[in-house]
Parts: C-alpha cells; sequence; structure tokens
C-alpha cells in the first residue's frame, strides 16, 4: 500500500523517464523511473507499467532512478569516526570524526583553541582545522575557544554610562555610573600604585616588629644588673679585733 502510494504521487509530480529496450521485441521503449529509496523490479513493456520495489535494509537510492537494484551502504563506521548519516533506504551511511575535531590524515585531531586575545577567523569543518586571528582594535575575546570570534567592546554612551578603563584585546571596556566628581585620567594607575606603596609599608613594620621582639627577648637571657662582687677591707684595727677573738676562742685561753 505504502509503494502504491508513493508510485502515484511520484507518477503526479514526476516526469523523469529512462529508456529500456523490451527483449521481447527488441524494441526502446521509455519508462517512468522509481522514486528514490527503490527500484526498478520490472520494467515497463508495450502494455505494462515498470514496477518499483522498496529498498531492502543496508541499501538504498538517493534518487529517482531506472536501475535493477538499490546501492549497498558503505560498511559501518570504525572508531574513532562516528556515524554522521545513518544508512536508509533513501541516504548512505556517512562517517565522520566526533564534534569538535577534523580527519586529518587518517585520524582524528581535536580542532586547535585560540587563546585570549584572539579569535575564530574561520571555523573548523570536518576535514579543515580552525583558523584564529589577533583581534583587531575596538575587539577583544577574554575566553580560550575554537568557537568563538571577537566581540565587539561595549559602548558605555550608548548606555548611559562612562568608560572607567579602556578595554584591551584581551577584556571588555569597563564602564560606571557618570559623577560630576569623577577622578581625573591616570586615576587608576595611580591607585594601582598607592596600594603598592601600602603594601610595602606593611612589610616594613611587620620588619620592624620582627626585629624587635628578637632584641626583647635576647635581652631577657642576660641577668637585670651587674654581679658586685664584695671585698672585706683590712685595716690595722680590724685585724686586731679579729686575732683578739681567735685568742678567746682556743681552748684553755683566758683573758689577761
Amino acid at each position: 500500500l505504502f509503494m502504491a502510494c508513493h508510485d502515484l504521487l511520484y507518477s503526479l509530480l514526476s516526469f523523469g523517464t529512462y529508456s529500456h529496450l523490451d527483449p521481447a521485441t527488441n524494441i526502446e521503449l521509455t519508462c517512468d523511473k522509481c522514486p528514490a529509496g527503490a527500484y526498478v523490479s520490472k520494467h515497463c513493456t508495450m502494455t505494462s507499467l515498470r514496477e518499483c520495489s522498496h529498498c531492502a535494509s543496508g541499501t538504498f537510492t538517493k534518487h529517482e532512478n531506472g536501475i535493477e537494484s538499490c546501492h549497498l551502504c558503505r560498511k559501518p563506521c570504525e572508531p574513532p569516526m562516528v556515524e554522521r548519516i545513518r544508512c536508509t533506504a533513501l541516504t548512505d551511511r556517512e562517517c565522520a570524526c566526533p564534534s569538535g575535531s577534523f580527519l586529518d590524515g587518517k585520524t582524528c585531531t581535536p580542532y586547535s583553541v585560540c587563546p585570549i586575545g584572539w579569535g575564530v577567523r574561520k571555523k573548523g569543518s570536518e576535514t579543515e582545522d580552525v583558523k584564529c586571528k589577533p583581534c583587531p582594535r575596538g575587539t577583544f575575546s577574554d575566553v580560550p575557544s575554537s568557537v568563538l570570534r571577537c566581540k565587539m567592546f561595549t559602548n558605555c554612551t550608548q548606555n548611559n554610562l562612562t568608560l572607567l578603563i579602556r578595554g584591551t584585546k584581551e577584556r571588555d571596556n569597563i564602564c560606571g555610573f557618570q559623577s560630576t566628581t569623577f577622578p581625573p585620567k591616570g586615576w587608576y594607575e595611580a591607585l594601582a600604585n598607592l596600594f603598592s606603596t601600602a603594601n610595602i609599608l606593611f612589610l616594613l613594620q611587620d620588619c620592624i616588629q620582627q626585629s624587635l621582639s628578637t632584641s626583647r627577648l635576647n635581652s631577657a637571657k642576660e641577668p637585670p644588673f651587674p654581679q658586685i662582687q664584695l671585698k672585706r677591707l683590712s685595716t690595722p684595727e680590724a685585724d686586731m679585733g679579729a686575732a683578739e677573738g681567735r685568742k678567746l676562742a682556743l681552748p684553755g685561753s683566758s683573758p689577761e
């Protein structure tokens, strides 16, 4: 029923024909072609129309035709190739490299990645790598990519904003709200220098504090006062008193 409807629709819309030599009469006849996805299973004769049959699994015909058999589909894809178009009655099987790669000789190679500051000039195909180019003036690319082109700078004025920092090929313009007390030109660089100087001062302060701590620690290890050696003073009166004391201390001695 499907083929009958298909043939009827084909006969109404198509006028393609092919020539066929009738073996019974040896007369060249003009027959209607079969539609894509089918083949001629029986040629026309002087008294009958041609007959079509649907292509079997694993075979196909892409166009209307007068052939006696369908074409064989290509063999299944071998890794790393993947099936891009499957085999049907209307299409042949087509193999291709996985998404994000291209056929380089007999192997699949990943697309090149354009670095920051570069954009895609020409997208990659099944057989060609990506082509990159540096971002021209007024454009930028802030992410590595194998598909993105350079982007135009943001127009701060159109957004009722003020340009704070001009963009480069690696980053967009930085916009901000308009202000009547906006810092003068070069404020960003001056602010960066100020932060750098403050950082140096903090480091210097830290070094001084560490030096003072070390000095206090060393001072704590030394005695707080110098050791004073006390000597007994020797005088004639003191020596005589000491001698008298020794006599009294001897056994059997008595004072005179």
